[in-house]
């Protein structure tokens, strides 16, 4: 019994968030005859749109809701396990995709409390083992109240419709299907402490799979509504970070620490149909196909200027150099996005 510890918990959460808005705006001073506190200036209304004074209101709820549990367990504080289990529903979603499970399983081993680990370099010595699964109901954004309809129809005025009149329509169509993205993740790491607990650190290596990823799909333009949001393919993201912390000065007035930070990350778009994995950014195509990185550039390759007359070079199809590209045909993918492979970062932490 002094060596078992068992903690079993049951929980609940809900959340409900209210977001009300209003506008009014009026236009039509003449800049000629108005002036600060003169109470002169204004334009009446007229008949023309120029000067039609504008109101607005949005009101917007959302909800969520959660139930889940967890187990943890320590044996002689050298190993633990953990596992929890979680429900959660989004008011983003139909009530037929509105719940989603998800799940977590973890053990570590604090290796330092072995026998044979006495009078070694290490202070503390922990490896750990995590794998499971977590929702992302955030279509676009992190706020709450951000693309609250999306699994519904919408409907609104229409300044251009039949005859050029004002008209009552469909403005976006919903997904019906809409629902929870999936992470599912596998992680391996170890912390440790050494020389007197001054150098301590972590190390993780991790694989990441995103599924049901929303993105936007192309439909028929017969509801005058090109696109529409959807689950739509996986992302997976592997890779390795490392964090470093130095305790240079440590005295009971006095402390300084060196902190270094550094990651790399293998990412790459997985079961996206190829006629779906091209977006325009504005400046470039980039490609979320498969086989693909997220945002990769789908564009002519630059090649330099041509030192004989100043114009640009570029290389086409059949991997020669030309002035004059054809976008059409000499684009294809870079393997090059504006996402970094690899991040670090140093600093540190003064008190006195």
């Amino acid at each position: 019994a002094d060596k078992h510890t068992l903690e079993v918990s049951a929980l609940t959460e809900y959340y409900k968030g209210y977001y009300k808005s209003f506008s009014a705006t009026q236009n039509g001073l003449d800049p000629k005859t108005s002036g600060p506190y003169t109470g002169i200036g204004y334009i009446g209304y007229d008949n023309t749109a120029n000067y039609v004074p504008e109101v607005g209101a949005s009101y917007i709820q959302s909800g969520l809701f959660s139930y889940f549990g967890y187990l943890d367990y320590d044996y002689a504080s050298r190993f633990g396990l953990n596992a929890t289990i979680r429900r959660d529903a989004s008011y983003r979603f139909n009530n037929t995709n509105r719940w989603g499970t998800f799940w977590s399983v973890s053990g570590r081993w604090n290796i330092d409390k072995e026998a044979f680990m006495q009078n070694s370099v290490f202070d503390a010595l922990k490896l750990r083992a995590s794998y499971g699964t977590s929702g992302n109901q955030n279509i676009s954004g992190e706020s709450i109240f951000s693309t609250p309809r999306a699994a519904r129809d919408q409907y609104g005025a229409i300044t251009n419709a039949y005859a050029a009149t004002t008209g009552y329509g469909i403005t976006a169509l919903g997904n019906g299907n809409l629902k929870w993205e999936t992470v599912t993740q596998g992680n391996i790491g170890i912390d440790f402490e050494l020389v007197n607990h001054r150098l301590s650190g972590s190390l993780d290596v991790y694989n990441k799979k995103t599924s049901d990823l929303y993105q936007t799909v192309r439909i028929s333009a017969a509801n005058a509504i090109t696109s529409i949001l959807s689950n739509n393919g996986d992302m997976r993201n592997r890779g390795v970070e490392l964090a470093l912390n130095y305790d240079l000065v440590r005295n009971q007035d006095f402390n300084f620490r060196l902190k270094f930070t550094g990651a790399y990350n293998k990412n790459e778009v997985l079961n996206v149909p190829e006629e779906d994995g091209l977006t325009w950014d504005g400046s470039s195509l980039t490609a979320n196909g498969s086989g693909h990185q997220l945002g990769e550039f789908y564009m002519v390759e630059y090649a330099g200027v041509n030192p004989l007359n100043g114009q640009l070079l570029f290389v086409d199809a059949n991997g020669n150099l030309t002035e004059t590209p054809d976008q059409n045909t000499d684009s294809k993918f870079l393997d090059k996005t504006s996402y970094p492979t690899m991040q670090g970062s140093f600093g540190f932490d003064f008190s006195y």
